[in-house]
């Protein structure tokens, strides 16, 4: 499975007990780890820099990625050995070193902090365009394996900003991608956060009234799915208050009409409601809630108890 074998939504599979020769293995492993360990931890002691240092930091790093020291270690060897090597060398370094890391992300953790922090540094040894642009494709090929790694959006995002200051990226074009995620599923949460992460500083007001269209859409496709919701929360902030509450509120009541009991057009109204001080209304939407949604019914009633107090 590219990029990682743990997707969202598995449960875990029970862990099987060992019997005698197979806890023995792993003490095995262990024990083989330990020495791998303590053998790079010597060689950064004794200012080894060498490749053969680096060969042995891969081994280590494809069975533990979060062992941070050790990518420390790692750069420490390649700022020296780039230090030696003329353009054509430190190109070819570059790449293979990109191309190992890549190895870690997709087939040992593609949610490796420290992996993915560390393709950034060496990324920054030599971030021309063309490098650029193939770690825009790495993060396509991703996103389309695993949707909501955060871990890639990140990323993607960092590697955009480097490409719109060669003036090769443009927020358009960043939006144009992130239309097409959402339009894949609906309920890519990661998907709509990098749309608020783009559109945290838009001020013009048609196109933010588009955006409401979008979000709308989702929530007609599926209601009860709260990632439109949360993200059609945070626009109403930056509508203008009335265009805000008049957008969702003729959203919500029309889902109602053929949902009564939806959630989340019903917790929205409720809101709204406490928002405009209209009491009774709110709490008549909390007491629909408490019916519809008894998981959360405590959670509604101490709504309700706050409309009391305030």
């Amino acid at each position: 499975l590219f990029w990682g074998a743990e997707m969202h939504d598995r449960k875990k599979v029970p862990k099987e007990t060992l019997d005698a020769a197979q806890r023995q293995q792993v003490l095995n492993k262990i024990a083989a780890y330990k020495a791998l360990v303590a053998g790079c931890f010597e060689r950064r002691k004794q200012g080894d820099f060498s490749r053969e240092a680096l060969k042995q930091l891969d081994k280590l790093q494809m069975i533990n990625p979060e062992l941070y020291s050790m990518y420390n270690y790692r750069k420490e060897i390649l700022a020296a050995l780039l230090g030696d090597l003329d353009e054509q060398g430190k190109a070819e370094l570059v790449k293979n070193e990109l191309l190992f890391n890549a190895k870690v992300i997709t087939e040992r953790d593609h949610k490796s902090y420290c992996t993915w922090y560390h393709r950034k540094w060496v990324v920054q040894q030599a971030s021309t365009p063309d490098v650029l642009e193939s770690e825009m494709r790495l993060c396509a090929k991703g996103l389309n394996v695993d949707e909501r790694n955060f871990h890639c959006w990140g990323y993607r995002r960092w590697v955009a900003g480097l490409l719109a200051g060669h003036g090769q990226w443009s927020e358009d074009k960043e939006m144009e991608y992130n239309y097409q995620k959402i339009e894949q599923n609906f309920s890519n949460y990661s998907a709509w956060h990098n749309r608020a992460l783009i559109l945290d500083k838009e001020s013009d007001g048609e196109k933010l009234s588009d955006e409401f269209e979008l979000v709308s859409q989702a929530m007609y496709t599926d209601s009860g799915d709260q990632s439109a919701w949360i993200y059609g929360k945070w626009l109403n902030k930056k509508l203008p208050p009335d265009e805000a509450q008049s957008k969702q509120e003729e959203v919500c009541q029309e889902l109602l009409e053929d949902t009564p009991d939806a959630k989340w057009p019903l917790y929205t109204l409720a809101e709204l409601s406490e928002g405009t001080r209209a009491v009774e209304t709110a709490r008549g939407h909390y007491s629909k809630l408490i019916e519809c949604d008894p998981q959360h019914a405590e959670y509604y009633k101490w709504r309700q108890a706050r409309l009391d107090a305030t």
